[in-house]
């Protein structure tokens, strides 16, 4: 874990100098407010077939998550910070069966393009994801998850979190919006753990969770200016 946040920390150090350093750095400036729509791939098939032979609903996470952020871009550099969450309800079940995902995450890209309105970057950051599956009704089946867990309950609800290093690589264009695709893929800093009561029993002999990759599509609104522009609106005003 220490060398992957490492490795993540010299990234971010090696993206920054190469942008301050380039000499051929592109002289932009741009901000926007954005809504990310993520598709996650998630593997929880294990945990789904302990569920199902106990009688319980399967957890299975939302196919898109909606969310919101805001990006800079600066020089070369593209920052990018956003929240997700959606919820997935099957239906067709008396329990309510509902599986909510959601991530936040930090990148930090470097532009391959110099062009203000189109961009082709790489980027490394953090990524904190994770599933909460929730359920009502009553069983009194043997969970053999935790001793207590198939007793009676009003509401069950677990919560799976994790840490992650977010690799990836970004197209885009932008002008007064935003229009980009990324795909990342995701290298756990921390166990994948199920945890009941706000976290301070964890069923220790549940299946783990693995958040492999996503793709993701984001609009954003704000607009991006380049060093002609500038001085052009510096110029105007104090003429």
């Amino acid at each position: 874990m220490q060398k992957l946040i490492f490795t993540v920390l010299s990234l971010f150090g090696f993206l920054t100098t190469v942008a301050k350093s380039d000499t051929t750095m592109n002289p932009v400036l741009g901000y926007y407010f954005t809504m990310p729509i993520e598709f996650p791939l998630v593997d929880n098939n294990k945990m789904n077939e302990q569920l199902k032979t106990m009688g319980y609903p399967e957890c299975k996470p939302p196919v898109a998550v909606a969310g919101f952020g805001f990006q800079v871009q600066l020089l070369r550099s593209i920052m990018s910070l956003s929240y997700n969450q959606s919820t997935r309800r099957p239906g067709g079940d008396s329990t309510n069966p509902r599986t909510r995902y959601w991530g936040t995450s930090f990148n930090i890209g470097y532009d391959l393009v110099k062009h203000t309105l189109f961009s082709v970057y790489p980027y490394a950051g953090i990524k904190y994801n994770g599933l909460t599956w929730q359920w009502d009704g009553t069983s009194t089946a043997d969970s053999n998850l935790l001793n207590n867990f198939g007793t009676p309950l009003d509401q069950n609800k677990i919560t799976n979190r994790r840490v992650h290093v977010d690799l990836g690589v970004g197209l885009s264009h932008q002008w007064f919006y935003l229009i980009s695709i990324r795909a990342g893929c995701l290298l756990p800093l921390q166990r994948s753990d199920w945890t009941m009561n706000k976290g301070k029993t964890t069923l220790l002999n549940a299946p783990g969770v693995r958040y492999q990759a996503y793709i993701s599509l984001t609009l954003g609104l704000g607009n991006i200016f380049d060093k002609k522009m500038l001085d052009a609106k510096y110029k105007e005003q104090h003429q």
